[in-house]
């Protein structure tokens, strides 16, 4: 599922257990994909459920002049599993990569190769490669959320996944 940024002066103009719902659908498989890439498919679902806890608690602190819903959201994701890390010191176990018609041997080989490759490149290609391709979020939201132009965040995007490919290739170290 992908995320669309809501538009400006949408939504509603506080959160209540409605609007709360509603965010809770429509970003819960971006987040647990996220979480993904992040912390681990075991932890996925457990920390998604956390943030949406906590946040639950929180949804009288929410002022919609300073930010979209959406936005508050993905602040909490992203400390959410930045806290996570660093309490495991970037230890996480393989991302499953399902093709259809491969073997769950050939899956797994893919998956541990991919997550070896993504922690040997710098945390910051690693958060927005994440937030790209795991929570499926677009280039104007992660550069709201990143504090960039988008066509940074696009120029990031290319530099991270041409270091990832040299990585695949097997030439060496990404920097």
């Amino acid at each position: 599922m992908t995320m669309q940024p809501p538009a400006p002066g949408a939504g509603p103009q506080r959160l209540d257990g409605a609007s709360f719902q509603d965010l809770y659908v429509r970003q819960w498989s971006s987040v647990v994909n996220y979480f993904r890439y992040r912390v681990g498919p075991s932890e996925a679902e457990d920390t998604a459920a956390e943030v949406f806890s906590r946040l639950w608690s929180r949804r009288a602190t929410f002022d919609p002049a300073r930010a979209p819903a959406d936005h508050w959201l993905w602040v909490a994701v992203r400390n959410a599993a930045i806290d996570n890390l660093r309490r495991r010191g970037r230890e996480t176990e393989p991302l499953l990569d399902v093709r259809m018609g491969d073997s769950l041997e050939d899956r797994t080989a893919r998956s541990v190769d991919l997550l070896a490759r993504l922690h040997r490149l710098a945390a910051s290609d690693h958060e927005i490669l994440a937030l790209r391709f795991g929570a499926g979020l677009p280039h104007q939201h992660i550069a709201d959320l990143l504090g960039m132009r988008p066509g940074a965040v696009a120029v990031r995007m290319h530099r991270a996944l041409r270091r990832l490919r040299t990585l695949e290739s097997g030439k060496g170290d990404p920097a």
